[in-house]
């Protein structure tokens, strides 16, 4: 398999990794797979054209937004030095990186892209380990249906991860992976947020 990790980066002139430039360059190599793809430029998030957009789109590639985080840790906190630099060049606060964020990733999602969740767990305290069910709570945000949404996280990852054969269904020969969760996903999403036990295979590994 050959994928990007495409990341953000940011050195004083130029924004690098997640920046439109690696997108396209992403596409053209024929990748398997972007993280963030934010297509982040000096005038801000998702500066790309509809037509890398739908090149993107047609070339399947799968695009992990990287999107998922405890917002209710982003008050009185100071952003790392990285994502600080970043946001006062562009002259925004995080909050509204949230949201340019939700809205690009809601134009990839209505151009066809395939999208898995992911995001990025254990490089700040909002996005500690064990965060994955925001990302896909934000997916919905962004656009996406509830069955869409966590899609991302099963049926869609499991494809994107080559283990599509047995893993990320509940069908005749996949092993029975199974999360349960205290509530109707269909009528609200955060009950990924209440697990009750997680089976592997069919065997209890949580209560």
């Amino acid at each position: 398999m050959h994928a990007i990790r495409a990341r953000h980066a940011y050195d004083g002139e130029s924004f690098l990794g997640g920046g439109t430039p690696a997108v396209e360059q992403a596409i053209a190599a024929g990748v398997d797979g972007i993280e963030h793809c934010s297509c982040v430029t000096d005038r801000g998030f998702g500066d790309v054209s509809d037509e890398t957009v739908a090149a993107l789109a047609r070339s399947g590639i799968t695009v992990c937004p990287t999107i998922g985080l405890d917002q209710a840790l982003l008050k009185d906190r100071t952003p790392p030095p990285h994502l600080k630099a970043i946001l006062d060049r562009l002259g925004v606060t995080a909050e509204q990186m949230l949201q340019d964020r939700w809205d690009f990733v809601s134009r990839l999602h209505q151009a066809g892209v395939r999208l898995v969740s992911g995001v990025d767990s254990g490089i700040a305290p909002p996005k500690r380990h064990g965060t994955l069910p925001y990302a896909v709570c934000e997916l919905v945000t962004a656009g996406l249906t509830v069955a869409g949404a966590l899609a991302t996280a099963t049926a869609g990852a499991a494809q994107a991860c080559g283990v599509g054969g047995r893993k990320g269904r509940l069908a005749p020969g996949h092993d029975a992976d199974l999360l349960v969760v205290d509530g109707d996903l269909e009528t609200d999403v955060a009950a990924l947020h209440r697990p009750r036990s997680v089976l592997l295979r069919g065997e209890p590994v949580s209560q």
